[in-house]
């Protein structure tokens, strides 16, 4: 049996997030009582200086996932990422194949990927960015306990997975921005 899902209104609730938009947050079991999944609604961390930044767009396509890894590995490799950077390009990849599989590129048919390394903590964030508005089934997708998928391998190697809009600088929303947080 699926634990069941929760959400925690917040401010953001408010101004008009979608109704599963933010974070999964996994609570351990206790005997036989099942996991719980909490899903709060939170913004996308944002690093003011960051120690390394990179960005690209890739064609939406099947090859997309290898050559998300192999430029994360060449990229976190030169910007001296501390980090197991086998376990952060398996992750990009798999972030990059779900956007290209379940979202819509943009207008000139591209993705925009990321990888943003924190001054302090040298935590990685990896950001994919496509033109679809909405993650229908998130809390579902990045559940660690289903059948191990996509989003699965995020959950399973210690990614903190969430999501939010993206707006363009009037504020109109143009797609979204899914965001993983790897500790080094």
């Amino acid at each position: 049996m699926n634990p069941s899902e929760h959400r925690t209104s917040t401010p953001a609730d408010a101004a008009g997030a979608p109704p599963d938009v933010g974070t999964v947050t996994l609570l351990p079991s206790v005997g036989n009582a099942a996991a719980e999944v909490v899903i709060t609604p939170l913004p996308l961390r944002r690093e003011e200086d960051p120690a390394f930044e990179w960005d690209t767009s890739l064609r939406a396509s099947v090859a997309a996932n290898a050559v998300a890894r192999m430029q994360a590995r060449t990229w976190l490799t030169i910007g001296r990422w501390p980090g197991d950077i086998d376990i952060a390009a398996a992750v990009a990849g798999q972030l990059v194949d779900n956007a290209v599989r379940h979202a819509e590129p943009f207008d000139d048919g591209n993705i925009l990927f990321r990888l943003i390394v924190t001054a302090g903590t040298h935590e990685l964030l990896v950001e994919v960015d496509d033109a679809s508005h909405e993650f229908p089934g998130f809390a579902t997708a990045a559940h660690p306990f289903r059948e191990p998928t996509g989003l699965w391998w995020v959950a399973r190697h210690g990614g903190r997975l969430s999501w939010d809009v993206k707006r363009d600088t009037g504020g109109a929303v143009v797609g979204k921005t899914v965001q993983v947080i790897l500790a080094t």
